[in-house]
C-alpha cells in the first residue's frame, strides 16, 4: 500500500503500530494450540501430520510478519519524509 495523501500515511502508520499488539494476541492462541498438541501427543492420540505441519507454519509466520513490518516501517518513514518536505515547499 502506497500512501497517496496524508490520511493514507497516517492510516498506514497506525496499522503498523498496532501490528505488535495483534501479533501478541495471535501468539497467545498459537501457544494454546501448542499445548493442545502436546496433550494429544502425551495421550498417544493419532493426528494428521498435515495438521502438525500447518501448526509449524503458523508458529513461524509471526517472525516473517515482523520482518515485513520492519520493511513497512522503513517505507512509511520515507513517505513521511517526502510528505513533510512537500508541506515545507508549499
Amino acid at each position: 500500500m502506497q500512501p497517496k495523501d496524508e490520511h493514507d500515511l497516517i492510516t498506514l502508520k497506525n496499522f503498523i503500530s498496532e501490528n505488535d499488539l495483534n501479533l501478541a494476541r495471535l501468539d497467545k492462541k498459537v501457544v494454546k494450540v501448542s499445548q493442545f498438541l502436546d496433550i494429544m501427543e502425551d495421550q498417544c492420540y493419532p493426528y494428521d501430520t498435515k495438521n502438525l505441519e500447518s501448526f509449524w507454519f503458523l508458529k513461524m509466520m509471526p517472525n516473517d510478519i515482523k520482518m515485513e513490518v520492519i520493511e513497512g516501517q522503513k517505507i512509511a518513514s520515507l513517505y513521511d519524509t517526502k510528505f513533510r518536505e512537500a508541506l515545507k515547499n508549499e
